[in-house]
C-alpha cells in the first residue's frame, strides 16, 4: 500500500516567477526505489492499465506543416481573442485540448485552454488563461462552443497580498462509467495558478501552482463543481490545499510544482499522472523532472478521496531516449486495440530563449500504471507507436496532443507560434490512429 497523507504543506519559502506559458513542460535517472515507488494496493491485471501490445509495430510518423496535411479544428462561436479595438490579441487561439466521448450519449466533448490579454477600462493589460468547452455531434467534423467552463477568477495571492486572477488551464476530462449501464460521472482536472493584475505569463508565481479536481454528472456541470486542491512542496497552503502530494513519498520532495494533469480510470481505480518540475534559482531543472503517478478510489466527493503514490512512470532516462531532457504534456488514452498509450512531448529548457523547447509528440505504450512503467520491446527499447511534429516550428516546436480512439479524428496536435510577447495556438487533426 502506498503512503497516505492529509497533512497540509508548510509555507513555501520560495516564491517563483516562472515563465510557463500554456502547458510548458522529465527527470534524472534514478534507482528502482525512487522510480517505482510503493504503489497502490494490487488489484490484479486490468484491461488497460496493465497491458501493452506484444507484437512490434511500425512507427507512424507525420510532419504537420499546414492545414492540407493536418486540418485545423475550428470551434463555432469561440473566436480567438481580440482587443476592444478589434485587433487580434498577440496571445490567442485554442491550445492544450482534451477530447472525450460520452459513453451514454455519444457526444464528443473537448475542453481546451483559451489564452488572451485582458484590458480593463482605464487599467493595465494582463494575461488571462481560461478553459473553454465545446461539443461535437458529428464525430468531430464540426465543433460548437458550449461555455467558458472555467473562466479566470478574481483572487488575492496569500503569499503577497497582491490582487489579480487565477488562471485555469491544461484541462483533462474523463468519464467514469460502470459496465452495468449506470449513470456516468465526469472527472475534471486542471492547473490553477495566479496572475497578478497587469502581469504576464512569466510573472505567475510558482507558489500558486496547484492541481484542481472536481466531479459532476456531465462536462457542462464541471464548471459549477467545487474543486479539491492538490499541492506540491512549493505551493502556498493559503490556496486551500487539501493534500500535499509531495508528502506521499520522500523522492517527491524535489517537486517544486506540478503541471499537466492526465487521468485514467480502470478497475475501479482513478489514476492521476502529473509532471513534477523542480525549480531553483536559475530556473526549471528539466533534467530532474519526471512524470509521477497517483491513485485513488473515486468514491464519494473528491474531498473524501485518499491518494496513494503509485510511482514514477518516466524520467530523464526515458526522455533522453526520445531526444529530450524531460517529458512534458502527458495525455493518457487507449488505442483502438485497448493498449494504454502515453502521448508525451520531449523537451528541454533553453536558457537563452527563456523557454521550453519541444521536439514533437511521441506516442508510447504503457505497461502499467499501478506499478508505473512504460512498455519496452525485446531489445529493451521503448515501444513507440507514433511520432508527430511540425518542422517549421523548429525554434520552439509544437505543443500538446490528445486522442479519442472512438472518433474519426486522429491524434490532435497543438501548433504554437511563439513571438515577442505573444503566443498563437491552434489545434490540428493529424489523422493518425496509433
Amino acid at each position: 500500500m502506498g503512503f497516505r497523507s492529509r497533512r497540509m504543506i508548510p509555507r513555501a519559502a520560495l516564491v517563483l516567477a516562472l515563465a510557463l506559458p500554456l502547458a510548458c513542460g522529465g527527470g534524472s535517472s534514478t534507482s528502482n526505489e525512487r522510480r517505482d515507488g510503493p504503489g497502490i494496493a494490487a488489484q490484479g491485471p486490468t484491461s488497460a492499465s496493465e497491458k501493452s501490445s506484444p507484437e512490434r509495430r511500425e512507427v507512424v510518423s507525420k510532419d504537420c506543416l499546414d492545414d492540407a496535411q493536418c486540418p485545423a479544428l475550428e470551434v463555432v462561436g469561440d473566436e480567438p481573442a481580440v482587443f476592444p479595438s478589434g485587433a487580434s490579441s498577440p496571445l490567442r487561439g485554442l491550445s492544450d485540448a482534451t477530447v472525450r466521448r460520452d459513453p451514454r450519449t455519444g457526444i464528443l466533448w473537448m475542453a481546451y485552454s483559451w489564452p488572451s490579454i485582458h484590458v480593463e477600462p482605464g487599467g493595465p493589460r494582463g494575461t488571462r488563461v481560461e478553459t473553454h468547452l465545446a461539443r461535437s455531434d458529428d464525430d468531430g467534423a464540426t465543433w460548437t462552443f458550449v461555455s467558458a467552463l472555467w473562466p479566470a477568477t478574481a483572487s488575492v495571492d496569500p503569499a503577497t497580498g497582491a490582487t489579480g486572477f487565477t488562471d485555469h488551464e491544461v484541462p483533462n476530462l474523463l468519464p467514469l462509467a460502470d459496465e452495468d449501464g449506470g449513470p456516468v460521472r465526469w472527472v475534471g482536472a486542471r492547473l490553477d495558478l495566479f496572475a497578478p493584475a497587469g502581469g504576464t505569463l512569466g510573472k505567475r508565481p510558482g507558489s500558486s501552482f496547484r492541481i484542481a479536481l472536481m466531479t459532476a454528472a456531465d462536462p457542462e456541470s464541471l464548471g459549477d463543481a467545487t474543486p479539491v486542491i492538490l499541492g506540491s512542496s512549493g505551493t502556498d497552503p493559503g490556496w486551500d490545499v487539501a493534500t500535499d502530494l509531495t508528502a506521499l513519498h520522500p523522492s517527491l520532495d524535489r517537486c517544486t510544482l506540478w503541471n499537466e494533469p492526465a487521468l485514467h480510470f480502470d478497475g475501479g481505480t482513478l489514476f492521476l499522472a502529473l509532471r513534477c518540475l523542480p525549480v531553483g534559482g536559475s530556473g526549471p531543472d528539466v533534467g530532474d523532472s519526471s512524470i509521477e503517478v497517483f491513485a485513488t478510489r473515486p468514491e464519494g466527493a473528491p474531498s473524501a478521496w485518499t491518494w496513494d503514490y503509485s510511482g514514477r512512470l518516466a524520467g530523464h532516462a526515458e526522455a533522453e531516449e526520445l531526444g529530450g531532457d524531460g517529458l512534458t504534456q502527458l495525455e493518457l488514452a487507449e488505442a483502438r486495440d485497448g493498449t494504454l498509450l502515453a502521448i508525451v512531448t520531449p523537451d528541454r529548457w533553453d536558457v537563452d530563449l527563456r523557454e521550453f523547447v519541444h521536439t514533437g509528440l511521441q506516442v508510447l505504450e504503457v505497461e502499467s500504471l499501478s506499478q508505473p512503467r512504460l512498455a519496452r520491446d525485446e531489445s529493451g527499447d521503448l515501444r513507440v507507436r507514433a511520432q508527430v511534429t511540425a518542422s517549421d516550428l523548429d525554434q520552439f516546436g509544437p505543443g500538446a496532443g490528445t486522442y479519442e480512439p472512438s472518433a474519426e479524428l486522429g491524434i490532435i496536435l497543438m501548433r504554437r507560434v511563439i513571438g515577442s510577447g505573444g503566443l498563437v495556438a491552434s489545434l490540428h487533426d493529424t489523422g493518425i490512429h496509433p
